[in-house]
This record gives C-alpha cells, structure tokens and sequence, in this order.
C-alpha cells in the first residue's frame, strides 16, 4: 500500500514538471516572439538607415548625454534627475 502511494505521488511529480515544463516553454515562444517584432521595429528607426538624406542619414546628428549614470541604483538616477 505505501508503495503504491510513492508511485502515484512520483507520477503526480513528473506530471506537474512536463506540464510545468511545457506552459514555461510556451511563455518564452510568445515572449521571445514579441522581442523580435520589437527588435525590427528598432531597425526600421531612421538613424539606422544611412541612405536617408540629412538630417537622419549617414552624417546625422543625435544628442548624447555622457553623463548618464550607468551602474548605480534606481534611487541614485531618480536623484539625478
């Protein structure tokens, strides 16, 4: 009797995991699927197509921050600005 008990609990345990397994599959599909629609979207951005003429072409002009805090806590940034 206590065999079979460990046996239903050991298939109810693999059960759970394939199943488990399986949603957690199908979220990253559709997660990683939705990245790359947004990693298209950004290419199709003008800076990225050199051909347009100025101001968005090869020798465009975009502003640069350098100092941008990189590293610290969201606390630190929210102090900067």
């Amino acid at each position: 009797m206590l065999g079979r008990i460990r046996r239903l609990r050991l298939r109810h345990i693999l059960v759970s995991l394939v199943l488990l397994s399986a949603a957690y599959l199908f979220y990253l599909y559709h997660h990683i699927s939705r990245w790359k629609v947004l990693r298209q979207w950004e290419a199709a951005l003008p800076q990225h197509n050199l051909d347009l003429p100025s101001p968005e072409g090869q020798n465009g002009r975009y502003v640069h921050f350098s100092t941008q805090i990189r590293g610290f806590g969201w606390n630190n940034v929210l102090a900067e600005t």
